[in-house]
């Protein structure tokens, strides 16, 4: 009996578990793809802002560069 009970809960479990990776895998790409694209909107806007404006170019370069502050 209780290992009727086991085998049921574990029919369960791994129902669940494939349900939720098949959801996954169709999920995870598209956003993944809608996070990169938002990344790059950010970009270029904010390549935009530098090149408008004086300010942010004192962050980039501090940012940008490979030892930091010189």
């Amino acid at each position: 009996m209780i290992d009727k009970l086991f085998d049921g809960i574990r029919w369960v479990t791994t129902r669940i578990d494939r349900a939720a990776r098949a959801v996954f895998n169709v999920v995870f790409p598209a956003l993944y793809i809608m996070m990169l694209m938002a990344m790059a909107v950010a970009e270029c806007i904010w390549l935009t802002v530098m090149s408008l404006t004086k300010w942010p170019r004192v962050f980039v370069d501090a940012w940008g560069e490979r030892h930091g502050w010189r």
